[in-house]
């Protein structure tokens, strides 16, 4: 049995969504039955993570899966990683689920590599409102319960509002919003806040705010209009 703390997570959930159809729920399933010594909240929290980051571009997990040359397919809330020339429909039987009665659906491409398949250039070429509408819709089905109040503050940010944050404030505003807003899993949160939070214990704050003053110098003419989808 591989170790959980020193193993290629990301191999193993690619690898474990190759194999077969998973819902969340399953594939964190699978993950406690393999490490049986490693607390379900932690599962909960990296193997969910991977989850949700197999469908945004911005992540590690989604450029993994590209970069071996794979795609995420989704039917009746349910996803498999394929490879870019295969076509995928939702299996009879699942590694959780033996014998499932699911009237099979046609899969859907969630990921595509930039240029390859027909699934992501058919959306960026279209011009329908109501499909674009639909998709951007469709993110909030990955929002956790418990996400949902900060994902719907952060959707609608302000960037005057930042703009004008003093040291203290934007220090603040990093800690108990932005990241816990890009990571949501409770070790990701943790390590990533590790350096932020000297800022403060050093007395760097105004350093810390110069950043932000950078920032906001780089270019007058972009905007920030909140943009959750743009981790």
């Amino acid at each position: 049995m591989p170790d959980y703390g020193t193993m290629d997570k990301t191999g193993w959930f690619i690898q474990k969504m190759r194999s077969a159809w998973f819902s969340q729920p399953e594939i964190v399933e699978l993950a406690a039955s393999e490490f049986p010594s490693v607390s379900r909240k932690t599962l909960d929290g990296t193997i969910g993570q991977y989850w949700s980051d197999a469908v945004n571009p911005k992540s590690g997990t989604y450029k993994a899966i590209q970069a071996r040359g794979l795609r995420v397919v989704e039917s009746a809330g349910r996803r498999r990683i394929v490879g870019n020339g295969e076509i995928s429909t939702p299996a009879g039987t699942n590694v959780s689920d033996p014998a499932p009665s699911v009237t099979p659906t046609p899969a859907i491409v969630v990921s595509n590599a930039p240029g390859r398949g027909d699934g992501a250039r058919e959306m960026w070429n279209s011009k329908d409102r109501e499909h674009w509408q639909r998709a951007l819709d469709r993110y909030w089905t990955f929002v956790k319960p418990s996400n949902l109040a900060l994902e719907k503050e952060m959707d609608q940010l302000d960037a005057g509002t930042v703009r004008e944050m003093h040291p203290e404030e934007w220090y603040k505003f990093l800690l108990e919003k932005y990241f816990r807003w890009k990571y949501t899993a409770p070790n990701r949160y943790a390590s990533t806040t590790k350096i932020l939070r000297s800022y403060a214990a050093n007395n760097e704050l105004a350093a810390l705010h110069v950043i932000k003053e950078r920032l906001f110098r780089l270019d007058s003419t972009v905007h920030c209009h909140g943009g959750h989808r743009h981790r």
